[in-house]
Order: structure tokens, then C-alpha cells, then sequence
């Protein structure tokens, strides 16, 4: 509205300034002629009369006589008046000056105005692109939260409907002789869905004292043909004694090195006869490797002999029995 006032009083206040008052119009030729006749009416009497002449110009002797005829008359009335002429072209030239500030004005504002309305269209967009963003946001959002919520749901359906191995009552079985061919242990599925174990890897271990928990994340992992363990099924799983024995950690004081008693079936028969009398403790390791649920297992354990009991128990430490999920290295 303002920059509107502005180009008015620009455009108007010249004109304003400008605008005095006309000048007194010029005589036309009928006004004129009435005198000149009568002008020379008297000088044609006092040129005609000597005594006048001589006494208004006394130095000069001549006669002078400006006739005026009826048709100069006529024409002086039928000729236009300039002053009349000069009125009318001054008028037109201010109303075609003021018709151009009525335009220029009228465009201006419009022009303000289309401006205006352009200004208010581009926030109204910028608002709904605004808008538009915050709903994006908002549907990643909520797309982001659903994506969440079939995590956890595929997560708690895993939890609650997945199998959960175990391995119990751990012990010798003998042959008929009441030499120990196998260790074996009850196998069973606590969970809700079957379990198939596809792998294991188990160790001996005949030391003093407790070795270290092993890093199964290092060992290799012995594949075998799938065994499905059903859901509340008991299962009996053995390893064979004599592999585990050739492949045993072994730390006895009456034996220089390890390899001695590899692939010896004497030292190999008297080092069980310590073992089952106590006097070498054996520790058993191993894991399990199954799948449930589109979930892959790795059930660790690790267990020791009690010669007095005749059986083997778990050790009460975390570290060494516990599942972690498993993932083919190769």
C-alpha cells in the first residue's frame, strides 16, 4: 500500500505543480478588424482634411488610407479562434496524461497485489510442503515402529516357541567285561518346538586341575546326519571313549609329553585305570550345534568325572556351560 501512494504522488504532484493558470487568449481577427476599420475611417477623414494633416504631421505631406473590405471581415468570422484551438489541445493533452496515471496507477495495484497474492501462495505451498515433510516423518516413523514391532514379535514368538536342549546324567557305559567303551548322557527338549542337531565337538581333558574354559569359537565343529530331538522327547547321546582319548589334554606328572600316551593302548588302558580310581581327574568339553525356529544353536558344556560317585557332574560356572547363538565359519 505504500509503494501505491508513493507512484500516485509521484505521477500527480508534477501535473499539480504544473498546472497554473492559462494565459488570456489571443485577440482573433474579428476583434481586431473592428478597430483597424474605424482606425482608418479617422485617418482617411484627417488625411482628407489638410488642415489636420498639417497640424498632426507636420513634416510629412501625404495622404494614407488602409481600407478594410467586407470579405477580410467575413473571412476574420469564419476563421477559427486560435486561443480556442490552443484550449482544446492543452485539455487533451492533460486527460491523456491523467488517463495514463489512471492505467499506471491501476496497474501498480495490481501488480502490489498480484505480488501480494503470490507472496501468500508461496507460504500456503511452504506450509504444505512443511506438512507434507511431517507427515513423511511421521509415516517413516510409524513404518520404522512397525518394522520394530514385527522384530520383536518375530523375537518373542522365537523365545517362547523355540527349542531349549539339555544334557543330563552323564556317565560311563560299559561293556560286558565292565570296560567303558562310550560317555554318554540323556538328551532332552524343554522347549515347544523340535530341535535338529547338526553338529558337535567334544573334548578330554586329564589334568590336575581345571583347564580353562575353551574357546569353541576356534574349534571345529564335527558335522553329522541331522537327529531330531522332539519337543518333552528324552534322548540318549554318547561319544565314544577311545576318540576321545586319542585326542585327549593330557597333564600327568608320571608322563613326559602328551604324545606318549597317543595311539599307546597300554598307557592309553592304564591312564583310564587312573582315571576310574581318581587319582587323574578327567574333565569332559564339548557343544552341540542345533537349529530351531530359523535360529542356530550352540549348546556348550563342560563336566567332570567323580570317581567316589561313579558319575559325572557339571561345573557350577557360567563360563563353562552356557548356549550362544552359532553361525557357520565356512
Amino acid at each position: 500500500m505504500k509503494l501505491f501512494v508513493a507512484i500516485v504522488m509521484c505521477v500527480i504532484g508534477p501535473l499539480v505543480c504544473t498546472a497554473e493558470e492559462s494565459p488570456n487568449p489571443i485577440p482573433s481577427p474579428r476583434e481586431e478588424s473592428q478597430p483597424i476599420q474605424n482606425s482608418g475611417a479617422n485617418i482617411s477623414q484627417e488625411t482628407n482634411d489638410p488642415k489636420t494633416l498639417s497640424k498632426s504631421h507636420p513634416s510629412t505631406n501625404f495622404q494614407t488610407s488602409i481600407p478594410v473590405s467586407n470579405q477580410d471581415v467575413q473571412e476574420s468570422r469564419n476563421q477559427p479562434s486560435q486561443s480556442s484551438s490552443n484550449g482544446w489541445t492543452w485539455d487533451a493533452m492533460t486527460l491523456l496524461t491523467l488517463a495514463l496515471v489512471v492505467v499506471g496507477v491501476t496497474q501498480a495495484f495490481i501488480y502490489h497485489r498480484q505480488a501480494r497474492l503470490m507472496r501468500e501462495g508461496l507460504e500456503i505451498t511452504k506450509r504444505s510442503a512443511e506438512a507434507a515433510q511431517d507427515s513423511a516423518d511421521a509415516a517413516k516413523q510409524g513404518a520404522k515402529a512397525a518394522e520394530d514391532g514385527a522384530l520383536v514379535a518375530r523375537e518373542t514368538l522365537r523365545v517362547t516357541q523355540r527349542a531349549y536342549l539339555g544334557i543330563e546324567n552323564w556317565r560311563f557305559k560299559n561293556d560286558e567285561a565292565g570296560i567303558p567303551l562310550r560317555i554318554e548322557g540323556t538328551l532332552f527338549n524343554s522347549g515347544a518346538t523340535p530341535a535338529e542337531i547338526i553338529g558337535s565337538a567334544f573334548r578330554v581333558y586329564i589334568t590336575g586341575e581345571l583347564p580353562p574354559p575353551p574357546d569353541y569359537s576356534q574349534i571345529l565343529i564335527d558335522p553329522m546326519k541331522p537327529l531330531l530331538i522332539h519337543p518333552r522327547k528324552e534322548h540318549t547321546y554318547s561319544v565314544k571313549l577311545a576318540d576321545l582319548l586319542k585326542n585327549a589334554t593330557v597333564q600327568d606328572p608320571r608322563m613326559d609329553t602328551i604324545m606318549q600316551l597317543m595311539g599307546t593302548p597300554a598307557l592309553t588302558a592304564d591312564l583310564l585305570k587312573r582315571v576310574l580310581q581318581g587319582t587323574s581327574p578327567l574333565y569332559l568339553g564339548g557343544c552341540l550345534v542345533y537349529k530351531t525356529v530359523g535360529l542356530c544353536r550352540m549348546l556348550v558344556l563342560f563336566i567332570q568325572y567323580e570317581a567316589a560317585l561313579n558319575r559325572f557332574a557339571a561345573i557350577g560356572e557360567a563360563a563353562y556351560n552356557y548356549e550362544i547363538p552359532w553361525t557357520d565359519k565356512e
